[in-house]
């Protein structure tokens, strides 16, 4: 794990080509919240996804304030979460987590489009250094 200028260590940290800054992946996430929203019951689910929105938005602006650096890192973060299916059910149930992350830079990824979106980065990324030359 690299250490950023502020003492903060990200969870993943992804080298961008031609010297631009580097791409901070987060792999943390409130699986204990998750799983709270799984096992409720009829009567407990309002409050368990309460909790669960409350916990991803404060996760998402840890990840803005600690790991966004002008010039040492990119203006966007990866918030990866674990599984394809809460991936999906946050797109579908949790639509206002969804655009703070937007607001915050935070980009949320799921197993399946991790690799691609840093692909798609790393290629975008590489072709404005190139055009600037």
């Amino acid at each position: 794990q690299a250490t950023l200028s502020n003492g903060n260590r990200p969870d993943c940290l992804v080298h961008m080509p031609n010297g631009q800054p580097s791409l901070v992946v987060d792999a943390k996430f409130p699986l204990e919240a998750w799983n709270a929203i799984r096992d409720a019951g009829p009567d407990g689910l309002r409050a368990a996804s309460q909790q669960f929105r409350r916990d991803i938005e404060i996760h998402i602006k840890d990840i803005s304030d600690k790991y966004l650096i002008r010039g040492e890192t990119q203006d966007t973060a990866f918030m990866f979460v674990p599984s394809e299916s809460i991936f999906a059910e946050i797109h579908e149930n949790f639509e206002a987590v969804v655009q703070k992350a937007h607001k915050a830079r935070i980009v949320i990824v799921s197993p399946s489009l991790l690799m691609l979106s840093i692909q798609v980065i790393q290629a975008v990324t590489s072709a404005c250094a190139n055009r600037r030359t």
